[in-house]
């Protein structure tokens, strides 16, 4: 039987986990970028995304 609530909790943790990262790069980022990079800002996003995610994931390693 597939728990239902892991799925929540993972889907639940992953936006979090996304709208963390697009608030660090709105706040930390630069007033003259507005409206321009957007392949940047997509990388920089992901990258942290994933960088997050390795370390969320890494009591399941250990």
């Amino acid at each position: 039987m597939i728990n239902w609530w892991l799925i929540v909790l993972a889907v639940i943790i992953g936006i979090l986990v996304l709208g963390l990262s697009a608030y660090l790069l709105l706040y930390y980022g630069s007033e003259e970028d507005n409206g321009e990079a957007y392949l940047s800002k997509l990388i920089v996003v992901l990258g942290m995304c994933l960088a997050c995610g390795i370390v969320l994931l890494l009591p399941y390693d250990v």
